[in-house]
């Protein structure tokens, strides 16, 4: 006798290609972003700032090195590590790849928010490419978060009542 599972159930633990596309899509936006201004900083150019003057600032500040490399380096690499996440979610559809997104963007979301913290109150500055990557881990934080509550969280169980 075959049982039939609830919708509910049914997507319980899966999270749609199209939303984890969707993630890794906006992810890789950061990746470009991050390695561009890497690449900036790597061989001292100018960068070209839209709508904010203070991307040389913000670029230039000693807030923008950890270890001695450019903390746009290990953006690259955490949107990197966030795409090839979301590629293997993708393909293998296991919930410890699921919870390594969901750690990975509230990581960046947490960082970003940080980070744009020192812009503001800290430098004094904004860099248009800062600004885009703090869009692109709040993008990728909410939209994991939504993932999270819908297909990872078990409805309650409601018990019959005794009437």
């Amino acid at each position: 006798m075959m049982i039939l599972k609830t919708s509910s159930e049914k997507r319980y633990g899966i999270i749609p290609n199209l939303l984890v596309g969707a993630i890794l899509i906006i992810a890789f936006t950061g990746f470009l972003d991050a390695a561009y201004l890497t690449a900036k900083r790597l061989t001292g150019s100018a960068l070209t700032c839209y709508f904010f003057s203070g991307c040389d600032k913000v670029n230039a500040s000693p807030y923008s090195l950890i270890f001695g490399l450019p903390l746009s380096l290990y953006g690259s690499i955490f949107y990197l590590t966030v795409v090839l996440s979301a590629v293997a979610y993708i393909q293998k559809k296991q919930a410890f790849i699921a919870k390594t997104l969901m750690a990975l963007t509230t990581l960046g979301f947490l960082l970003s928010m940080y980070f744009f913290y020192i812009q503001a109150f800290i430098i004094g500055a904004y860099c248009f490419y800062c600004v885009v990557s703090i869009f692109t881990s709040t993008t990728n934080f909410i939209l994991m978060s939504f993932a999270w509550r819908k297909y990872f969280t078990k409805p309650p169980q409601i018990e019959p009542s005794m009437v």
